[in-house]
């Protein structure tokens, strides 16, 4: 969910592993510039052809792990949407940091609201361009499930990203 710079990469990393998988953008425009080919975010980068782009909220019902690349201000409300669309979905956060003003966390709020979620949360230090470039980048995948986390780490294991479990949620929230 998200088709900026971040929600590109990670669904160009899994392209490279042959994984099948879809972006869901809200702007038509850069739908339509996706599902041709073009990227403005990485314009030397031809955009793979194997990664379905969507402006249809509908494509949520059939996912089974939801990756949320939108702005950190947007979180929220896209989990909540997620989970309404897909109540049997596992979420990957991108986003880290402080939730709201009171100081809580994305993994604390959505503990609390969704107690039985298998999440995550995908942290770096990685830059989208070095990831869609398919440059070697590492980055941390934090979950309270070591087999989610695990599991994560091998779907992206031919690609040039390593990711590498941990169960240090709080930790990847704000590092």
């Amino acid at each position: 969910y998200g088709g900026g710079a971040w929600g590109q990469a990670l669904a160009i990393a899994l392209s490279n592993c042959n994984t099948k998988s879809s972006i869901l953008v809200s702007d038509k425009k850069r739908m339509e510039s996706l599902n041709n080919g073009i990227t403005k975010c990485f314009p030397d980068i031809i955009f793979p052809k194997n990664i379905y782009v969507s402006n249809d909220k509908g494509i949520l019902k059939e996912a089974d792990i939801v990756f949320i690349t939108t702005q950190s201000f947007r979180v929220q409300d896209t989990v909540n949407e997620v989970i309404s669309s897909n109540p049997n979905v596992k979420i990957i956060l991108t986003s880290k940091g402080f939730a709201n003003d009171k100081g809580e966390l994305f993994s604390e709020i959505i503990s609390k609201k969704y107690p039985n979620l298998i999440y995550g949360i995908l942290t770096g230090p990685t830059f989208a361009s070095e990831v869609a470039k398919n440059l070697p980048s590492a980055a941390i995948i934090a979950s309270d499930s070591e087999i989610f986390s695990k599991n994560i780490s091998t779907l992206f294991s031919n690609s040039c990203l390593r990711l590498y479990p941990s169960d240090d949620v709080i930790g990847a929230s704000v590092s």
